[in-house]
């Protein structure tokens, strides 16, 4: 398989994203599938049109997308974005949208095409915490989240598709629960119940 997995730069004055050192050091060791990794800019406007050049270039066949959650203590699976921008700071080119719609006349909400409950019983059964969530807030994270099912509900051929939050990590933060490794083996654990969930479909 042909996977692309994003995350994005760092934010709200804060010199690190847990999701730019997770891809900066990950490494998946299946020879047989391509993990293609790109970082996005953090700003509101430019989202869809990096997301859109990443999937001209890469085509994949599975988009995972990654966000860092600075209050979680777990691997949040994403289950619903919304077509709402509310923004409680503003993003990395000092935009801040309060009560605006992503998309103009769009619906309200899409919901993740990858195979949430059997990450979530992998990563379990790995004693990696984690949780299925309904709110990916209204920041950048559930922005892209909805652009990317937004661009891929107009697809003829729709490849699975969903945004995970990660926690901090001790790197970050010496009181965080997870560790680089941790989220590494997570990302690892992540991917291969999707190659496996798509191999049955």
């Amino acid at each position: 398989m042909n996977i692309l997995i994003t995350g994005f730069m760092p934010f709200g004055g804060h010199d690190t994203n847990v999701t730019k050192i997770l891809l900066d050091n990950f490494k998946y060791e299946n020879q047989n599938h391509m993990i293609h990794k790109v970082i996005f800019s953090t700003t509101f406007d430019t989202l869809r049109s990096e997301l859109m050049n990443a999937l001209v270039t890469y085509n994949p066949d599975l988009l995972i997308h990654l966000g860092e959650h600075a209050r979680a203590d777990a691997i949040t699976l994403e289950r619903v974005a919304i077509n709402f921008d509310d923004a409680r700071i503003p993003d990395n080119a000092g935009i801040q949208p309060i009560d605006l719609p992503i998309v103009d006349n769009g619906v309200s909400a899409y919901f993740s095409h990858l195979p949430l409950r059997s990450i979530e019983s992998a990563l379990k059964d790995k004693n990696i915490p984690v949780k299925i969530s309904y709110s990916a807030g209204a920041f950048v994270c559930n922005h892209l989240f909805y652009v990317s099912e937004d661009i891929q509900s107009q697809r003829k051929n729709r490849i699975p598709s969903g945004f995970i939050h990660i926690p901090l990590i001790k790197e970050q933060d010496e009181r965080a629960l997870f560790d680089l490794e941790t989220i590494k083996h997570a990302l690892t654990v992540i991917i291969d119940t999707c190659i496996k969930a798509s191999s049955k479909s």
